[in-house]
């Protein structure tokens, strides 16, 4: 019973890593294909923070993330972009570069205090806790900074966030050589991920809890969490942990002195390196291939693997890796007893770790001076306060009583008008409510209406009509006609068969049974293809996250009519020959747009004298607490967006 639970779940994990791909590869074709707007920037920021788990290039996609936010001024991504660049720049031991760009992002929301913001503070904190954490000199603020991270993913609800919170948390502790710490926020982070049911975030704090155990140097324990995360290996699709699981168990066997194992491990690393990860893969496989080499005493094999290191570390501008290398050449070349290169790389690894010094003292520097100043402006801001109090308190007691009467008498004409402001606006409130229950009630009285009378045309005058057609076939054949009266006849019949198919697509167009059985996206696709046959128009439907979307009936009939309305509108006004149809399913939010190349409008017209069609929409609109905008203007077409909670 056991072995088939097992199977179960497995087969489980395994769909959801497609889906999961499946998703990603929607995101990747959104922003290579879809025009420059504020959620095309949203994608490209999500695929800038997963890129390096799927073995794709983060710099590519938050580059250009901020090119387009900072193009279209949408604030949100820009900062997310600039704390993305931080945390990369981290990355690249180029500390400066990074805090510039995170202070920078900071500026953007600080001031801001909005819940969709949440995201940034937490990724705020990441990375300044990230960019601490090489430096070494502030290990309390470097905890904090992560803890307060996590505190903010979790309130976002998005599990990838938090996740990545939850490893950079890790690292933190493990870095700091706090291993009770790492094991315990590893033991959080499996908790959490068992919940998610996600397949790539399992298998990462399988993997951190590996490596914490490991640097607490229990073999066993990370032996058994290296087999959970490898058992995961086949469902991730991801050659980035294909190659971390024998990167990692190569260096195992390498500080177990099992150097020819080791070696034949990180041979095969670096072909799954070579083919399909960053070259930054490649060049940790590179030193790890020439640490082998020189644990054998094999000096001149480790020496090629660790040019090639020092090679990929000048391009990636890693001067960590350069500075490994230079120390490792510097080794091997005096187990050459070839002590003049052996010399020069020494000079060369105190050089480099000089500069990385500077580097860190610069940052370090830097830090502590934006610390300051953030100190000193609080200071300035109490007294100030401090300053306004006493003033104020002077004020007061020179006032006296005749001020207190003032106060009194004002306090109390507010209350009555605050009062009176309630009372109104409970009425409007009141008034509202009945209207959009009175919409609500003509609007489902139209609906039932439309069933009911699509139901009677379809099995009711359909069936009538049809049973006409079948006793006149078979009058005809017992009847003796001339060749006229038999063309007449024909005719006849056919008339009634045109007759029965119109009636058909009357009652199919007041009620869809597609929408019934099988949900929106599936009625909008079969009504718009539909048009597209009858070639008046050429229509192009386009949806994305609707294939699970689950919503009420009447939530689907009500946005349904109202596509309906806009496509009709279009045909009988515009004089369109293109019309795009988009349906977006995010969040628990629904966003269609309709776009025509028609002759346009004035918009005030919809909103003032506009017709029955429009009136009819909008309706529908408040009655689901939606939105809709319009974008027109003679000659130029139409755009219509609108967005609904269907939560």
């Amino acid at each position: 019973m056991a072995r088939v639970v097992f199977w179960i779940l497995f087969s489980f994990l395994s769909f959801y890593s497609q889906a999961q791909t499946r998703e990603m590869e929607e995101w990747i074709s959104y922003t290579k294909n879809h025009k420059d707007d504020s959620l095309k920037a949203a994608y490209l920021n999500d695929l800038g923070l997963i890129a390096s788990d799927y073995a794709l290039d983060e710099k590519v996609y938050v580059d250009e993330a901020l090119h387009l936010s900072e193009k279209l001024n949408i604030t949100t991504e820009k900062a997310k972009a600039l704390l993305l660049r931080g945390i990369l720049q981290t990355k690249q031991a180029r500390y400066d570069s990074a805090l510039i760009n995170i202070l920078n992002a900071k500026d953007l929301f600080a001031k801001r205090n909005v819940p969709a913001d949440i995201p940034l503070h937490s990724l705020y904190y990441f990375s300044m806790g990230n960019l601490l954490l090489p430096q070494g000199t502030d290990n309390d603020s470097t905890v904090h900074y992560f803890q307060s991270a996590l505190s903010y993913a979790v309130q976002t609800k998005d599990n990838y966030l938090i996740s990545f919170c939850y490893a950079g948390l890790n690292t933190a502790y493990s870095k700091l050589r706090q291993s009770d710490n790492a094991i315990q926020i590893s033991r959080d982070y499996i908790r959490f991920a068992e919940k998610t049911n996600d397949t790539l975030i399992l298998a990462k704090a399988y993997q951190n809890m590996a490596a914490s155990y490991q640097n607490a140097n229990n073999k066993e324990l990370t032996q058994e969490y290296n087999n959970k995360f490898r058992s995961f290996l086949p469902y991730l699709k991801s050659p980035l942990y294909q190659w971390l699981a024998v990167h990692n168990e190569a260096l195992a066997l390498a500080d177990e002195r099992k150097i020819k194992e080791a070696i034949s491990l990180t041979m095969e690393a670096m072909k799954i390196a070579d083919e399909k990860l960053p070259l930054v893969k490649r060049m940790e496989t590179y030193y790890l291939t020439g640490y082998c080499y020189f644990l054998d005493n094999q000096y001149s094999e480790s020496i090629k693997y660790l040019l090639k290191t020092k090679e990929l570390a000048d391009t990636l501008h890693a001067k960590e890796y350069e500075l490994y290398a230079a120390s490792g050449l510097a080794d091997n070349y005096a187990g050459l007893k070839d002590f003049k290169k052996a010399y020069e790389y020494s000079v060369m690894q105190i050089s480099l770790s000089d500069s990385i010094l500077n580097e860190k003292e610069k940052i370090n520097s830097n830090y502590l001076f934006v610390k300051y100043q953030m100190a000193q402006k609080e200071d300035r801001i109490r007294q100030q306060e401090a300053t306004i109090k006493q003033k104020n308190y002077l004020n007061l007691l020179l006032i006296g009583g005749s001020c207190a009467l003032l106060i009194i008498f004002l306090l109390s004409y507010r209350n009555y008008r605050g009062k009176q402001k309630l009372h109104k606006q409970r009425i409007s409130e009141l008034e509202t409510e009945q209207k959009l229950n009175a919409a609500q009630a003509v609007l489902k009285g139209e609906e039932q209406e439309r069933a009911r009378l699509a139901k009677d045309l379809h099995d009711g005058l359909s069936g009538m009509l049809s049973g006409v057609k079948y006793s006149l076939q078979d009058m005809k054949g017992n009847l003796i006609m001339t060749g006229e009266n038999r063309q007449a006849f024909e005719r006849s019949i056919d008339m009634l068969d045109s007759s029965i198919k119109e009636m058909r697509r009357v009652a199919h167009n007041m009620m869809p049974e597609v929408l019934v059985r099988y949900g929106l996206d599936a009625a909008l696709k079969d009504y718009i293809s539909e048009i597209n046959k009858s070639g008046i128009i050429n229509i192009v439907y386009q949806s994305m996250g609707m294939a699970k979307k689950e919503m009420e009936r009447s939530t689907a009939i009500a946005i349904y009519r109202i596509v309906q309305e806009l496509l009709n509108n279009v045909i009988k006004h515009a004089r369109a020959t293109e019309v795009l149809v988009q349906v977006f399913g995010e969040n628990g939010k629904l966003v269609v747009n309709v776009e025509d190349n028609g002759k346009g409008f004035d918009t005030k017209l919809s909103e003032g004298q506009g017709g029955m069609g429009w009136k009819n929409i909008r309706s529908r609109v408040e009655l689901l607490k939606g939105t809709v905008d319009i974008h027109s203007s003679p000659d130029k077409g139409t755009a219509v967006n609108l967005e609904f909670n269907i939560a």
